[in-house]
């Protein structure tokens, strides 16, 4: 069986804080999300399927062990909420999509979309359609799998009340 729910979690650091004040103008508030990832239960292993941007490494959409996704950053990340759109309770559409996701990361380069965080903090910062930033690749997601979602961040994501929100998996 496959799973697809969303991780949202946040981290401590200046980066960290800085999407957190144009998110919610809280600058320290660790209860709002900075990074969200798809985390997936692939042949009985949790991963999550993540886009990363670093300057000194290979960037774009990954999929990392949950040990790794959780021990990337500054100092580590903390687990904000995991939850569920509605739209991947079809098991149909759920495995058709962790398929799609993971076609994805074998197939195809995607880029993160560094320009794309500047662009909704200032909408003069022209951002790239094929190119995506963390939450806008899991909102590419559910709007290939027919789900509208107004909202492009993390936070925007966190707050959505048609969200399904679930347990933690033991691994966690």
């Amino acid at each position: 069986m496959l799973e697809m729910d969303i991780i949202l979690t946040t981290e401590i650091g200046f980066t960290a804080n800085v999407i957190r004040m144009f998110e919610s103008g809280k600058f320290w508030d660790q209860d709002i999300s900075t990074h969200c990832g798809l985390l997936l239960l692939i042949k009985g292993h949790w991963m999550v399927a993540e886009m990363i941007y670093s300057p000194k490494k290979k960037t774009g959409l990954q999929l990392n062990s949950i040990n790794k996704y959780m021990n990337n950053g500054f100092l580590g990340k903390k687990i904000v909420k995991i939850s569920r759109n509605l739209v991947y309770n079809d098991p149909k559409i759920r495995n058709n999509a962790v398929r799609r996701v993971v076609d994805d990361i074998a197939k195809y380069n995607i880029k993160y979309d560094i320009k794309g965080i500047g662009g909704y903090v200032s909408k003069i910062i022209k951002q790239k359609p094929e190119r995506y930033y963390c939450s806008e690749y899991i909102i590419a997601q559910w709007k290939f799998d027919g789900e509208d979602f107004e909202g492009g961040t993390p936070y925007d994501i966190q707050k959505d009340q048609t969200l399904l929100d679930i347990a933690k998996p033991k691994i966690l």
